[in-house]
């Protein structure tokens, strides 16, 4: 009774043309998990494109865990200006009769991220198409003000109103239904569910020729890129581009250089010490403890910032009673954003792999990758600058030393920090 109420009220939609729906729901976010807010908003204009889904989530988010870091929020009044202002950088009135993509991807903000290349590519493919997003709360956050993206969908897999929030959309006609990973069983039940008059998942190694550099090729995004090719018989990309995408307001990027303002004279070298929970894919506390006091101590010209997310904070008890004038600290609070924009005023930054790592490719600072072996060739971002300390073997990286990242640091800022000595 449900499917048919369903198909009933999208086929009545699909007879109105271009007409304009009054006053739909919008799901923007779907529970309260944790103690975050997560609500519903109306918006007057829809169905719309979305480029930009009012969701914003601090670093302890960012860096995958679980605790109260996120803030994940929809404004209502935030819905209704850009359903106001149309055009690129608001809403505007989708047809239904235009080219539908579907992209259903519900994991994480690093995983979500090496994905935008890919939502990339299909947005220069099918440059008027819908393209719509399924996206998990964590994910969503990725795609803040993203201009590839038409509507964003949040699925939350532990609410069962979830569910009936989202088939509505489901039930749309699509031309493409992309399922970004075919070992996930949500992601294959959510593809079964929408209609899709061509529906592909990657994930599952048929690769596409490759016309870029060879260690693109081999990165995650490159990877996905030519199983998108291949699974859709897409045109053949002669020029593919790995780089990820993420916006950040020039008004964040303002307010935060104007809060975090670079000191003349100084290098600015912000260093990652999450995730707290990831033992052995996270280079340890007294390591970094001790990267820091070289640091301060060789060289007169670096300011060192430590970046942490929420739930990394009791990490930094390590640093308690390590007192110096060019020593600060950073706790992603505000959202994506914000903690993207402080990354753009460093020199350089040092990260064990994680979404922090993504997030610093997509904004170009020059990054050192404390690493493991097939994380290097899989999730490294690419670039003239970035250069990774890799450890012996996979999925831990505490047997780095002190000196390999040191020195990999100093290839990063271009031979400019003083020599380490024993």
């Amino acid at each position: 009774m449900l499917l048919g109420g369903r198909r009933k009220q999208m086929d009545m939609l699909r007879s109105a043309g271009e007409k304009e729906a009054s006053a739909l729901t919008v799901p923007v976010c779907s529970r309260t998990v944790k103690g975050t807010a997560f609500r519903f908003a109306k918006a007057t204009a829809a169905p719309f494109r979305h480029v930009g889904n009012g969701v914003s989530a601090g670093l302890g988010r960012f860096s995958g865990q679980k605790g109260p870091g996120m803030r994940i929020r929809a404004s209502q009044r935030l819905l209704e200006r850009r359903a106001r202002c149309g055009g690129h950088n608001g809403y505007r009135s989708v047809s239904l009769k235009k080219f539908h993509i579907l992209c259903i991807r519900c994991d994480r903000i690093g995983d979500m991220l090496v994905s935008t290349p890919v939502i990339h590519r299909l947005r220069e493919l099918y440059p008027d198409a819908v393209l719509d997003v399924i996206a998990s709360p964590l994910g969503a956050v990725a795609l803040e003000d993203n201009p590839d993206v038409s509507r964003l969908f949040i699925y939350d897999k532990k609410s069962a109103a979830s569910w009936l929030r989202l088939l509505p959309h489901l039930l749309e006609p699509h031309d493409l239904v992309v399922n970004f990973n075919a070992h996930s069983r949500t992601l294959c039940l959510l593809s079964a569910l929408a209609r899709g008059r061509k529906k592909g998942a990657l994930n599952q190694g048929r690769l596409a020729p490759w016309s870029g550099a060879p260690e693109d090729g081999e990165h995650y995004s490159g990877v996905m890129l030519r199983e998108l090719e291949a699974e859709f018989q897409l045109p053949h990309d002669e020029h593919p581009d790995i780089s990820i995408r993420f916006a950040v307001p020039e008004a964040v990027e303002k307010a935060v250089r104007e809060t975090y303002p670079p000191v003349a004279g100084l290098r600015r070298v912000g260093i990652f010490i999450g995730n707290i929970k990831k033992t052995g894919l996270r280079w340890p506390i007294e390591k970094f403890v001790e990267l820091t006091k070289v640091l301060l101590d060789k060289n007169a010209d670096v300011d060192v910032w430590i970046v942490a997310g929420e739930s990394d904070v009791p990490l930094l008890e390590a640093y308690r009673g390590m007192e110096h004038p060019r020593l600060h600290q950073f706790i992603g609070k505000k959202s994506l954003q914000h903690t993207a924009a402080f990354l753009k005023t460093c020199d350089a930054f040092v990260t064990c792999t994680s979404s922090p790592q993504h997030l610093a490719g997509a904004v170009k600072v020059p990054t050192v990758s404390i690493t493991y072996p097939w994380s290097e060739t899989l999730w490294t971002p690419r670039g003239s600058l970035n250069f990774s300390a890799v450890s012996k073997v996979n999925d831990d990286v505490r047997d780095i030393p002190v000196r390999e990242v040191y020195e990999t640091l100093d290839k990063t800022m271009q031979g400019t920090l003083t020599p380490w000595t024993d």
